[in-house]
């Protein structure tokens, strides 16, 4: 089988100071994609809240199951109240009614994650190496995030997934104007995000991610 060649490109941030990332696709003669997503920091950049891959679905795909912390949306500094489990749900459910809208729908310590459209075709997504291991850090350590939450609006109903590196706590300890506490926060340094697509999308395309550095 011929050897898989890497290309990456260097995407430019939407920040100031400008910052970069480098995303690298490594496609192998089986079809298989591997995504790796890379960041080295910039001066001057301040702590990042999140460090992603934002998909946006068909909006026939918004039924979930998923292995990780649930029932209700949980964050570094928000779990305690959290349990692990197989869960389900749809993406207008992952939607919190605050009255400002707001980050909402977030679950950390996941295994894997199913979306389906009502006759079972969709994807599955995996947490753990690119050989397939399921990471299995308690939620507040975990590396790995994902987040499935819908639009609501009349112009949109899409569902959006996003796979993370791990991303900041919400703060407001003793109030909602309270920030994050330094321990849940990411400085301004290296990150990584890699996913694997096994390239089969007959019934379920899976992919494989490894958050961290």
């Amino acid at each position: 089988m011929p050897r898989a060649s890497p290309c990456a490109f260097t995407c430019e941030l939407a920040t100031h100071p400008a910052a970069h990332c480098t995303v690298t696709y490594t496609v192998d003669a089986a079809g298989a994609v591997d995504v790796a997503l890379d960041y080295e920091p910039t001066d001057g950049m301040p702590a990042m809240p999140d460090f992603a891959m934002l998909f946006t679905l068909a909006a026939d795909y918004d039924r979930i199951r998923y292995y990780g912390y649930g029932p209700k949306e949980n964050y570094a500094d928000r779990h305690r109240g959290a349990r692990l489990g197989i869960y389900e749900s749809t993406a207008a459910e992952e939607v919190e009614p605050y009255l400002r809208p707001q980050e909402t729908g977030n679950h950390g310590g996941v295994r894997w994650i199913e979306l389906r459209d009502r006759s079972g075709h969709g994807l599955r997504l995996t947490g753990g190496s690119a050989h397939g291991g399921i990471g299995t850090a308690p939620i507040a350590r975990t590396s790995l995030r994902m987040r499935v939450t819908r639009t609501i609006s009349r112009a949109a109903r899409t569902p959006y997934l996003r796979a993370s590196a791990g991303m900041c706590g919400v703060g407001g300890d003793d109030s909602w104007g309270a920030p994050v506490l330094t321990e849940y926060t990411h400085p301004n340094a290296a990150r990584h995000l890699r996913f694997y697509d096994a390239g089969n999308l007959t019934t379920f395309g899976e992919m494989i991610i490894n958050g961290g550095r």
